[in-house]
Order: structure tokens, then C-alpha cells, then sequence
């Protein structure tokens, strides 16, 4: 998570997200989607959850 943190290299992000989503740590695999830029899992894990201010800030922070 620390290299993640300071290096935001997009596919190590994505795979710590994929880990972190598996292992049920969620609000960190949403991060870490984000920060890798894959806003749509992020979202989906969002919406899943009804995690309402995730949903809101990713959406304002995704592309068009």
C-alpha cells in the first residue's frame, strides 16, 4: 500500500485494488481502483455497497 501511495504506477494500484477487493477491504479497493483510474469497478464496489459519497465523489472524478 505504501509504494502505492507514493508511486501511483495505474496497473500496481489495479492489482492491489483486485487484492484488497477480494480479501473484503473494501473502501481501500475503491481507492485504489480510483487512484488506478478503473472508476467503474470503483463505482460498481460503490453502488454494491450503498456507499452514497464514494458514488458521488467518483463520479465527479471520472471522465466523461
Amino acid at each position: 500500500m505504501r509504494i502505492c501511495e507514493s508511486d501511483s504506477e495505474p496497473q500496481a494500484c489495479f492489482l492491489l485494488a483486485r487484492h484488497l477487493e477480494k480479501s473484503n477491504m473494501l473502501s481501500e479497493a475503491i481507492h485504489f481502483y480510483a487512484k488506478a483510474q478503473y472508476y467503474s469497478q470503483a463505482i460498481k464496489i460503490a453502488i454494491n455497497n450503498e456507499l452514497d459519497g464514494e458514488i458521488m465523489s467518483l463520479s465527479m472524478a471520472s471522465p466523461k
